[in-house]
């Protein structure tokens, strides 16, 4: 069972893709952990959420993502 692994070889490929992959999601990981608040798309998704949990689940006429009189779905609601 030793003698398997001392012939294990690993591609330099692979540890480099294992590197990078762990550098860059350490990266990714850090910004999103410093933020208190959702980062892009995800800020818009938690608040449309929370403003159609707030009007009782039906499609609100504005929208406090941004700006308090934004308005939201024009199509739908007018």
């Amino acid at each position: 069972m030793i003698n398997s692994f001392s012939k294990l070889r690993i591609k330099p490929s692979i540890i480099f893709l294992l590197l990078a992959m762990l550098i860059g999601g350490y990266i990714r990981l850090a910004a999103v952990l410093k933020s208190a608040y959702p980062i892009n798309d995800g800020g818009l998704f938690y608040s449309m959420t929370r403003d159609l949990a707030a009007n009782n689940w039906k499609i609100p006429a504005f929208t406090s993502y941004a700006d308090k009189n934004q308005r939201l779905f024009k199509l739908l609601k007018k």
